[in-house]
């Protein structure tokens, strides 16, 4: 019996279209592992953006993390001596990126710097409106502070911006061989 591409050619199935889902479902523990890397050093850049906006406000440095460390520990944990509100800034702060930075190994197959670009602003966007203007406003200490909407936008774009790194990181864990869509 012989197998036609005849019913995949009219449902726009040619042989070289891109099967997203089967993508999807695939596991690939590197990129993975390269999507955890990237969202924490993306997470730190975005926190350093962060930081330099705070002292261009008067607020210190480190006012950015401690934020994040009011939902484990109130409002004291932005308090000027606070290291325990650093600290458990870092871990929030730290879980959050990590977590979204899996999700973007995941989901971003690629290391080509012009598709990276786009899903960078995607990821920042992403980011703005519902990390920070939807979920993390739910934690009143959050949304208590003085943080506008623009620092807060810059800050996400600088965490979506900085997943470009996977492009370094990825062919970095794969040992220099690079991912499927690399070139």
């Amino acid at each position: 019996m012989q197998t036609s591409n005849a019913g995949n050619m009219q449902n726009g199935m040619d042989g070289n279209d891109y099967n997203v889902v089967a993508d999807w479902s695939s596991v690939d523990l590197v990129r993975w592992a390269a999507g955890i890397i990237s969202g924490a050093i993306a997470g730190a850049f975005a926190m350093v953006v962060a930081g330099i906006c705070a002292v261009t406000h008067g607020f210190q440095f480190s006012y950015p993390v401690k934020i994040f460390g009011t939902i484990l520990l109130g409002y004291k944990a932005t308090d000027y001596h606070s290291h325990s509100g650093f600290v458990a800034g870092c871990v929030v702060v730290g879980f959050i990126t990590i977590f979204w930075g899996f999700v973007f190994g995941h989901f971003v197959r690629t290391n080509k710097i012009k598709n990276l670009i786009g899903m960078g602003f995607t990821w920042g966007a992403f980011s703005w409106v519902f990390m920070w203007n939807l979920m993390l406003h739910s934690f009143k200490t959050i949304g208590w502070t003085t943080t506008g909407p623009g620092v807060a936008l810059l800050t996400c774009m600088a965490y979506g911006f900085g997943m470009m790194v996977i492009a370094v990181v990825d062919p970095i864990l794969r040992g220099g061989r690079g991912s499927r869509q690399s070139s």
